[in-house]
């Protein structure tokens, strides 16, 4: 949301210099824009002092990006429609909007080789130095071209317009700017921006979490753009409109059933199918292209969709709808703009047949938008229907579910279980999922039991409170946990919390931040248990996150880390850990005992005192020590790869 705001608000900037000033002028005010946006970019380094203490997300993200960021992007997001209207104050250029096929193209390749390329290599103070020094080069070289902007007189004429063929082709005159051409610029911007965001939360959350996933549809994206934008032989209408017939009844069998246990093939269609939306949305826009004297608003105009894109779901749907609705509202939406833009365009033909037989092929899209929407709705409904809570904010959405098969009550974020607890009121304080018995976290538990003293705990992950199920009479056990929602479901929802024998808190915000405020909790045994999904918290596994969780310790204090993960191996970060603060370390590995109501899972418990895992032999004697790997290169606040721990798909 922010990059897409700022984006509108450099097309802003450009569409007004443009219009209202003249050459001379607007290189002027750009130059000194350039030195006020060079003179801020050093903020960026002290992004990390400058995070604000505020519990809204939405507002400190905001607030961070723009005090750091604000300036800099707002200069470069200006720069590519404002270099455009300069190249047509002098000698005119047919292939102008072939540059914004080519800016796209620059954002796919930093979009790529930034994970595989510079993350893997880079440490962040080198990445940030190295992008200083680039973003400095680039000011001083539009600085320049500003000048030499000065000394062009507007005397060239107009630019060459959109041959007339090609205006016939489209049906749309270039000089002429209709209510209705001005519209679908913002219909065919804004569906496509929408649809990316909708898409990449379901393949994130619903489908297959896999790190690095959200980079797919974002390509696809951007490829769109730059093949719609390049030449008119891309994008062929007849083609992408017969393709459009099938995908929402396409869409709405892969979502509902396909994808529950998704393969390579199924996600493969999906993406498919969101491709072909980009490219109806996107060549549409591309066919309506005006002459380059209005080339900034309509730029200005995209970017303003793409902004509405952003804001219906990332910060309105959150706020609205009580699950993710998102993606079936907005394929319906996208189906019915495409027609609509069809139907309304003069070179479609459309107007000729309506009410001759070839106005079947209207009534046919029709109907399969309705049929499409309606199965959506029923869909949907059924979803919700088989839950006993949905409920959403900034961080997703969250489901309670009633088994009667097993008799639980579960707790998912996605595809993502965050705990269970079971209906029989004489088991309901049973451990369960990745806590209950056998599992690292209870036999991590049983190790600190044999100091013989009241514990003090720690929680990093509150999920449906479960290990409160451990306390016992004199224990303390302190949780941390970021999501507001999370809190009221866990006391509201389950009754770990409410039941247990210890002294129970809850601590609402980033639990490192949190740690490093507080004072030394002298904690015996602290649990981190916030690694799941793609969304892997990577701050909480630097060495700066382990100093500090040996900070909260007791000297002879275990540290237990629940690494469960699909797709990443988080073994390696965690030898590195601990061949870094001279530590010894043990790895549970349990597998689901349906008996237990406990699922599988992987722990890692750490200590600094060797004595505190002595006897683990008695307690577990199927653990393992934990080996560091001698080629794994130990992740800090300046350096992490997310592909150094990734596995086979």
């Amino acid at each position: 949301m922010f990059f897409q705001t700022f984006l509108l608000a450099g097309y802003t900037y450009s569409f007004l210099s443009s219009k209202f000033l003249s050459p001379r002028n607007q290189a002027l005010l750009h130059i000194a824009f350039i030195a006020v946006a060079v003179s801020q970019v050093w903020r960026i380094a002290s992004a990390r002092e400058s995070i604000p203490n505020l519990q809204d997300p939405t507002s400190a993200i905001g607030y961070l990006l723009i005090l750091t960021m604000g300036l800099p992007y707002l200069l470069l997001a200006s720069t590519s429609p404002l270099l455009q209207s300069w190249l047509n104050l002098g000698k005119s250029a047919a292939s102008n909007y072939r540059l914004f096929a080519l800016s796209n193209f620059g954002s796919m390749l930093a979009l790529l080789s930034y994970p595989l390329l510079f993350e893997p290599t880079l440490s962040l103070d080198l990445q940030l130095t190295i992008w200083i020094i680039v973003f400095c080069v680039f000011a001083l070289t539009c600085a320049t071209t500003a000048a030499a902007t000065m000394k062009i007189q507007n005397t060239a004429g107009p630019s060459d317009p959109i041959p007339e063929d090609t205006q016939k082709a489209t049906g749309f005159p270039t000089k002429k700017l209709s209510k209705k051409r001005l519209i679908s610029w913002l219909g065919l911007s804004f569906f496509p921006s929408a649809l990316l965001m909708a898409a990449t939360e379901f393949l994130t959350r619903d489908v297959a979490p896999i790190p690095l996933i959200w980079v797919i549809p974002l390509t696809l994206y951007l490829l769109s753009f730059i093949l719609c934008f390049d030449s008119p032989r891309w994008y062929q209408r007849r083609l992408f409109f017969a393709l459009l017939l099938p995908i929402p009844i396409t869409l709405c069998w892969l979502t509902q059933f396909q994808l529950a246990n998704p393969s390579l093939s199924t996600i493969a269609l999906f993406l498919g199918c969101c491709f072909v939306f980009f490219m109806l949305g996107h060549g549409e826009l591309a066919r309506r292209k005006p002459d380059a004297e209005h080339l900034t608003l309509y730029f200005l105009i995209i970017a303003f969709g793409g902004v509405l894109g952003g804001l219906a779901i990332g910060l309105l749907a959150p706020n609205l709808l009580s699950s993710n609705f998102d993606l079936s509202i907005i394929i319906v939406l996208a189906f019915f703009i495409c027609v609509g833009v069809l139907a309304s365009d003069p070179a479609s033909n459309w107007k000729r047949f309506i009410f001759a037989p070839k106005g079947l092929v209207v009534s046919t899209f029709i109907i399969v938008g309705l049929c499409s929407a309606i199965l959506f709705l029923a869909f949907e409904h059924l979803h919700v229907m088989g839950t006993r809570l949905r409920v959403r904010n900034f961080y997703g959405a969250l489901k309670v579910t009633d088994l009667d098969e097993d008799g639980t009550r579960n707790l998912t974020h996605g595809r993502i279980s965050h705990g269970q607890q079971l209906l029989d009121p004489e088991k309901k304080f049973v451990p369960t999922s990745y806590y209950g018995g056998g599992s690292g976290a209870e036999l991590t538990i049983g190790l600190s039991r044999q100091k013989g003293r009241p514990e003090k705990v720690g929680v990093v992950g509150l999920g449906a409170g479960t290990l409160a199920a451990y306390g016992r009479s004199g224990d303390s056990y302190k949780f941390y946990e970021i999501n507001p929602l999370m809190v009221d479901i866990a006391n509201s929802e389950f009754s770990y919390l409410k039941d247990s024998l210890a002294k129970v808190s809850i601590v609402l915000g980033d639990a490192r931040l949190t740690l490093e405020k507080e004072a030394a909790n002298e904690f015996d045994l602290l649990f981190v248990d916030a690694f799941s999904g793609d969304s892997i918290p990577i701050h909480l596994l630097t060495i700066e996150a382990f100093q500090l969780y040996f900070r909260h310790l007791k000297e002879d204090g275990l540290l237990a880390m629940h690494i469960s993960n699909r797709y990443l191996d988080l073994i390696p970060v965690m030898g590195a850990a601990m061949s870094e603060l001279g530590l010894k370390g043990i790895v549970f590995e349990t597998k689901r005992d349906p008996e237990r109501q406990t699922d599988g899972a992987t722990w890692v418990t750490l200590s600094k005192n060797s004595q505190a895992l002595s006897n683990i032999k008695e307690v577990a004697p199927d653990a393992t020590p934990l080996e560091a790997h001698s080629d794994f290169k130990l992740w800090t606040d300046d350096y992490s790869s997310i592909l150094s721990v990734m596995g086979p798909l």
